[in-house]
C-alpha cells in the first residue's frame, strides 16, 4: 500500500524481507536502483499487549464453543447464528481471570432469548462484575456467532519514541536506507497534537542516524502524513498538505 503512494517507482515483485542487522525490507526501483527500508509500527506497548491478549481471548471463545456439551452447543449456535457478540472485560482483570470467566459468560448468554440484542451490563452479577463490564449483541446478516473483544486504548502518541529507538540502531547494508514509521492498530490523534514535536526531532537527529529519509504513513487512512527531507521528491502522489 505504501509503495503505491511513494514517488519512487518500486518494482513490487522485488520487495524482499531481510534479516538483522540488515534493514527489514530491500527492493528495486524500476531504474535498477536498490533501496532498503526499516519498518517500525507506531504503537504503545500497552496497546500491543492489549491487542495480543484480545486476539488470544477471542480464540478461547471459539475453542470453548466447540467444546460445549451438545445440550448447550446446539441452542447457543442456533440462538446466535446471526449475531456479533462484543465483550468488554474489566481493565484491571488479569488474563487468567478473563479466561476463567468465559464459561460463565456462555452460561449468561444462554439465558437470553434468541432475539436478544443491545448492551447487557454485569454490574449486578456477582460472579462477573469484577471481570467483565458488559456484552453488546448485534443482530444482522452475520454468519455467527462472531466473537470480538474490546482492546484497551491509549491517547499518548508513540511516534517520537518509536522513531528515536530506530535512530539509535545501526544497520549493515550497501543500499540507501529509509525509515518507514506507520500507524495501524494505534488510535491516531489529530496531527497537530504530535507531528510538530516529531518533525522537530527528526530534523534535529536524522544526520546522526543511518537513515537518509523518514516517512510516516497511516495504514487506515492509506495516507503519507510526513516525509523528511522533502527535497528531490516528486510530491504529486503525497498530497498537497504533506509536511504542512
Amino acid at each position: 500500500m505504501f509503495s503505491k503512494l511513494t514517488p519512487y517507482s518500486i518494482d513490487i515483485n522485488s520487495i524482499k524481507k531481510e534479516k538483522p542487522p540488515e534493514p527489514d525490507i530491500s527492493c528495486d526501483l524500476l531504474d535498477g536502483t536498490k533501496i532498503a527500508f526499516e519498518l517500525v509500527e507506531c504503537i504503545n506497548d500497552s496497546i500491543a499487549r492489549s491487542v495480543y491478549d484480545s486476539r488470544n481471548l477471542k480464540q478461547v471463545f471459539y475453542d470453548k464453543l466447540k467444546k460445549l456439551p451438545k445440550g448447550k452447543k446446539k441452542p447457543f449456535t442456533m440462538n446466535f447464528k446471526n449475531a456479533s457478540i462484543y465483550i468488554a472485560f474489566s481493565r484491571g482483570a488479569s488474563v487468567i481471570k478473563k479466561r476463567s470467566a468465559i464459561p460463565k459468560l456462555f452460561d449468561f448468554l444462554l439465558t437470553l432469548e434468541n432475539t436478544a440484542q443491545g448492551k447487557f451490563s454485569f454490574r449486578s452479577y456477582r460472579d462477573l462484575k469484577d471481570v467483565a463490564n458488559w456484552i453488546y449483541i448485534q443482530r444482522g446478516e452475520f454468519v455467527g456467532p462472531i466473537f470480538d473483544i474490546e482492546a484497551a486504548t491509549s491517547f499518548a502518541d508513540p511516534a517520537k519514541e518509536c522513531i528515536q529507538r530506530k535512530f539509535k540502531k545501526r544497520y549493515k547494508t550497501k543500499f540507501r536506507t529509509e525509515l518507514l514509521a506507520y500507524y495501524e492498530l494505534q488510535p491516531e490523534l489529530p496531527e497537530n497534537h504530535w507531528l510538530p514535536n516529531v518533525r522537530e526531532f527528526i530534523e534535529d537527529n536524522i544526520r546522526t542516524s543511518d537513515f537518509q529519509r523518514v516517512w510516516i504513513y497511516s495504514v487506515p487512512q492509506n495516507k503519507i502524513t510526513f516525509v523528511y527531507p522533502l527535497h528531490e521528491m516528486n510530491c504529486e502522489n503525497l498530497g498537497t498538505d504533506i509536511n504542512n
